[in-house]
Formats: structure tokens, C-alpha cells, sequence
């Protein structure tokens, strides 16, 4: 790739490399624990012509402001020494600490976004989002602590994740009453073959005001993974740990596990992997587009599934039969869902 190409991507969808395994080997999802792990990842990214990551000051989970500062010595470093990355500079995504109290406070967003800045060895970000909605702190206060931060060239774009359609559209409200020069600009939130909840209000409130969609968990946070995969010590269901418990909550219900079953058997039945039919349904068949400048965000625990993964979603779409049956059994386990009481 030479210094005058961009970042490619697939289907049109932007493909950005999730940095959640990156930091103090103590938290349960570090998989790349050092700087010269950082780099092999990144290189192996860049080598597919990719330039897009996702970060945040709470990452890794359980181990929070870990992850920035080994990528931004990994960054450093590659931009010196590395020909595989010299000339075309990746492409930095970050989050707010979310943390309480008062998460979203005015003196809260300036600590967090200097503070990703200064570990991520950058002068500017490229999108910095509130990782979520926080009750405790006025939304004016928020929006007015962002807009002051973009005028002070600090970041290029607004991104909120996590957050209803209902809270994205008093943003965008407070932003308007308040005459503020930015307003948000990118959505970040959970999108896959077995979690579609955002198809309804949250996705027309996107398209609404122009915003991207950057989906995350595209294979459904490893729900198409076995049992025991699943299940596994300091894997991602792991119930013994907070992150464990936040997928537990969002994704290991029973009429999902049933159909994730289905999905599987339908995959096995195809030669593919449950995996690997849920990232292809993600990027080549779902509702992300690229007139609305929609991403994928992929995760990785070694370089070998990066480069998988990545096999994966450039093999181009499923065959209609396959995306008709995983319809089909998306309309059964949704019905079933719509069933159960919301606990």
C-alpha cells in the first residue's frame, strides 16, 4: 500500500480492527500483553491493507487505561521503523473513561480525551465517543465539555455507542438548542445475525442525521462458538468476570443459544463454521451499508484468527439459500424472545 492509497474495505463497509486485547495480561481478554505482541497485530492489519482501530480508555476490561499506552508505543514505534505501515498512519478511534461518579462530567471528558491523547502519543483523534449513556450527568454539560474539546482540534468526530435512540435524539436536540459547532457524527453499538435490535428506531435515527453505523460483536460475541468453547475458564462467557457477565446479560438467553445451535448446524451442513457464516451475514447480507458509511469492528485473539476473520468477510456473500434459512431461523428465535418475559 503506498502513502497515497486509503484504508480498503469490503462491501463498501469500513473493516476496523477492535483493540479490546490489548494491555495488562491480568484482565481476562488480554490476549497481546506487550508492545512487540501490539505490533505484530498492527502489522499483520496493515499487511491487508487495513488502517482502521478501536480503542478506549477503559480497554482492556477489568485492566482499564492499559490498552492505550501499549498502542501508542506500538504506534510510535511502527510509524519509524515499519515499511509495511511508513507513509499511511492508522486510524484512531477512542473512548471516554466510563467510570463513576458522574462519568460524562465537563472535568471528566477533558481528563479522559488528553489523557487518550497523551497515551496514544497523538495531537488529534479521529473519533471520540462517549461509551455509553450516563444518567448522572446533564447531557448540556456533555455536549458543551465535547464541543469545546472539537474546537481545540482535540478530535475529528463525535461518535456515541451504547445508547438509545430515544438518548441519541436528546444529543442531538441539546446540541441544536445549544448552538454547538459539533454534534454527533458516528454510532457505535452491537449488530449481528442473532442481535438485531438496533433494524428498528435506533438504525432510522441514524439515518436520520446522517450517521454511520459501526457495529460491534458481528459474530454475536462468540455466541456461534460451542458449548464448551463457550463456557470455557476466562472465556467470553465467563461469569466469574464483569465482562462475562455483560455478555452473559446481552447475548446468553435461550431462545438465542437454540438458534445460535441452528446457525451452527446450518454452517456445518455448508462446509463453513458458525463463525464464519455469522461475520460473512454481517458484512455481505445485513442492513449496514456503504451510502450510510457503516463499519464492522473485528475482534481478535491471535494473529492467525485476525487473518481468518479477515479470509472470512473477503470470500464474499452467502449463497441465498443460507441467508434465507438464517432468516428463517432470526423470525423463529425472535418470536420466541418476544415471548419470554424482559427480566
Amino acid at each position: 500500500m503506498s502513502s497515497s492509497e486509503i484504508p480498503k474495505t469490503i462491501n463498501g463497509l469500513k473493516i476496523i480492527l477492535g483493540m479490546a486485547g490489548i494491555g495488562d495480561p491480568s484482565s481476562p481478554s488480554c490476549r497481546f500483553p506487550n508492545v512487540e505482541a501490539t505490533k505484530e497485530l498492527l502489522i499483520a492489519f496493515a499487511r491487508r491493507g487495513y488502517r482502521d482501530l478501536d480503542t478506549a480508555r477503559n480497554y482492556p476490561p477489568g485492566k482499564p487505561e492499559t490498552c492505550e499506552p501499549m498502542m501508542g508505543e506500538a504506534l510510535e514505534s511502527l510509524q519509524k521503523d515499519a515499511d509495511v505501515v511508513k507513509g499511511v498512519p492508522f486510524i484512531i478511534d477512542t473512548k471516554l473513561r466510563f467510570a463513576p461518579p458522574n462519568k460524562h462530567s465537563k472535568e471528566m471528558v477533558e481528563k479522559s480525551i488528553d489523557g487518550s491523547l497523551k497515551a496514544l502519543k497523538m495531537e488529534k483523534l479521529h473519533v471520540e465517543y462517549l461509551h455509553g449513556y450516563d444518567e448522572t450527568s446533564p447531557i448540556p454539560e456533555t455536549c458543551k465539555a465535547m464541543d469545546k474539546a472539537y474546537k481545540e482540534g482535540k478530535f475529528e468526530k463525535f461518535g456515541i455507542s451504547n445508547a438509545s435512540a430515544d438518548v441519541l435524539e436528546q444529543f442531538f436536540e441539546t446540541c441544536e438548542a445549544e448552538g454547538l459547532e459539533v454534534k454527533p457524527q458516528v454510532y457505535q453499538g452491537d449488530y449481528s445475525v442473532l442481535s438485531r435490535d438496533c433494524e428498528g428506531k435506533l438504525l432510522d435515527t441514524c439515518r436520520k442525521h446522517g450517521m454511520p453505523y459501526y457495529a460491534y460483536s458481528p459474530a454475536g460475541g462468540g455466541l456461534m462458538n460451542s458449548k464448551a468453547y463457550r463456557e470455557r475458564q476466562g472465556g467470553r462467557f465467563d461469569n466469574s468476570n464483569r465482562l462475562g457477565q455483560i455478555y452473559r446479560n446481552q447475548h446468553y438467553k435461550d431462545h438465542l443459544i437454540e438458534a445460535a445451535e441452528k446457525v451452527r448446524e446450518l454452517a456445518s451442513a455448508n462446509g463453513l463454521s458458525g463463525h464464519v457464516l455469522a461475520l460473512r451475514w454481517a458484512v455481505w447480507h445485513s442492513k449496514l451499508s456503504e451510502k450510510h458509511g457503516d463499519g464492522i469492528i473485528l475482534g481478535a485473539s491471535s494473529i492467525e484468527q485476525l487473518n481468518a476473520n479477515l479470509d472470512a468477510i473477503e470470500s464474499g456473500p452467502l449463497p441465498d439459500t443460507i441467508v434465507h434459512a438464517i432468516e428463517d431461523i432470526w423470525s423463529a428465535a425472535k418470536a420466541k424472545g418476544q415471548q419470554k418475559p424482559q427480566l
